[in-house]
């Protein structure tokens, strides 16, 4: 697949836009802490969101439609329950809340 000048424009432009926007707004960002939790400004909703993107992307969904297509509905299933396993797992992790509170990384928990 060639690419035409346009393309390759279009997707230049976009990094320097985000290196300006990242550069523009880490002038403020004084320590790894400021950076990994942003002074806690976002909400609910966004945390959600970015757990959801995170387990559901585009490459499990095209990955589901795959498996399906070769080995039958089964691997629709076990996407399904695969949501439950994850509320499941939401019950377990809040337990342990209070131990991993100040915690900003992986790293921090153990």
């Amino acid at each position: 697949m060639n690419m035409s000048q346009i393309d390759l424009g279009i997707i230049a432009a976009y990094l320097v836009i985000t290196l300006a926007v990242g550069l523009y707004y880490g002038r403020k960002t004084d320590s790894f802490k400021d950076f990994a939790i942003g002074d806690r400004k976002f909400g609910t909703m966004a945390l959600v969101a970015t757990m959801f993107a995170t387990t559901i992307g585009g490459s499990s969904t095209i990955g589901l439609c795959e498996k399906t297509f070769k080995a039958g509905l089964v691997f629709i299933f076990i996407f399904f329950f695969k949501s439950f396993y994850k509320i499941i797992e939401s019950f377990i992790y809040a337990k342990m809340g209070r131990c991993i509170k100040n915690a900003i990384s992986p790293g921090d928990i153990a």
